[in-house]
């Protein structure tokens, strides 16, 4: 069933624009949370991960040299004063945390909690990229995989130490999502019992529109990332629902359109493919919530309600003078 009332209400602005910022430097520099502009609702920190050295279930992060933590969690603070939301970001493309028993599960729960306990984080986002998958026996409304089982069970374990205005967003890639359609199975639909588990719960799913080819979308067409439609497709399969593998007895039902959102890089350089400009990006949005501009795919309804639009990364837009922030930003606000 799609969840019926706001996990989070009044807490975000209508529309947001989400970003990732990256605590290491893959050749886009390093910049200061502070100096993060306004126009970024959400900021998502890169990455806790699996400590590989400690106890299954241990999650760790670590502040670069490049930062004084001090002057860090200093700067999460100012960033809250002034309305933005600052979360950490679990996974990313190395970042694997093994949930495969109870103990690990309880193991997540502590060790993350004193992370975001620490550093005062708004919520968490699940950016697991690895260790995903699931098999014949996992009906997405009861799973049965450990990983997936306790990464629900562990989130809400997390929301319900936080409160109410603790927040959680998921960045999946394409194919843990959308793929689901053409097949269900292994890494394709893996993160669908993840959505539904924590449906409830959930305050933004942004999909990683990108590091991926073409997808079959509902309407029996295949789409390419980088393109109008795909962004317009693949959301628009979130907004409405799909049946798992194209099999009209297992629909997966739509969520709500202020909880949907999509994910693009920054710059051609920020992914492997999936960039798209921000005049096109913009008509896939007013197809999205105006059904104008719309190419092929149109959908049947206008979502004036969908939340917002992600961007890998923060620090990616900075080599560009925050563009891909600001002019989104300006879109929505108008």
């Amino acid at each position: 069933m799609t969840p019926t009332t706001s996990p989070n209400p009044g807490l975000l602005p209508k529309h947001v624009v989400v970003g990732y910022w990256h605590n290491f430097d893959n050749g886009s520099g390093v910049i200061r949370l502070k100096d993060v502009p306004a126009e970024y609702n959400i900021i998502n920190v890169s990455f806790a991960e699996g400590d590989q050295s400690a106890a299954k279930g241990t999650a760790a992060f670590v502040l670069d040299k490049l930062f004084n933590e001090a002057d860090f969690i200093a700067d999460i603070k100012a960033k809250q004063a002034a309305g933005v939301k600052v979360q950490i970001s679990l996974g990313g493309a190395n970042g694997v945390i093994v949930l495969d028993s109870a103990a690990a599960r309880d193991q997540f729960i502590k060790t993350m909690g004193d992370i975001i306990a620490k550093y005062g984080f708004d919520g968490i986002d699940l950016d697991m990229e690895n260790n995903l998958s699931i098999t014949a026996s996992d009906d997405f409304k009861n799973p049965v995989t450990p990983q997936i089982v306790n990464i629900i069970a562990g989130t809400k374990a997390l929301k319900a130490r936080f409160g109410d205005k603790f927040m959680v967003t998921m960045a999946p890639e394409v194919n843990y999502v959308q793929g689901g359609l053409g097949y269900y199975g292994g890494t394709w639909g893996g993160y669908l019992p993840i959505i539904y588990g924590l449906r409830n719960e959930l305050t933004m799913l942004h999909v990683q529109h990108y590091n991926t080819g073409s997808i079959g979308a509902t309407d029996g067409r295949q789409y390419s990332q980088g393109t109008m439609d795909f962004q317009v497709a693949m959301t628009d399969m979130l907004l409405t629902g799909f049946n798992l593998g194209g099999d009209v007895t297992k629909p997966f039902p739509a969520l709500r359109a202020d909880q949907v959102g999509f994910g693009l890089p920054a710059t051609t350089s920020a992914a492997g493919g999936g960039y798209l400009s921000v005049a096109e990006t913009q008509k896939a949005l007013d197809c999205l919530m105006k059904l104008q501009n719309c190419g092929t795919y149109k959908p049947l309804k206008a979502q004036p309600d969908l939340r917002g639009i992600m961007t890998w990364s923060i620090n990616w837009d900075s080599k560009q003078a925050y563009q891909f922030a600001k002019s989104h930003s300006s879109y929505f606000n108008k």
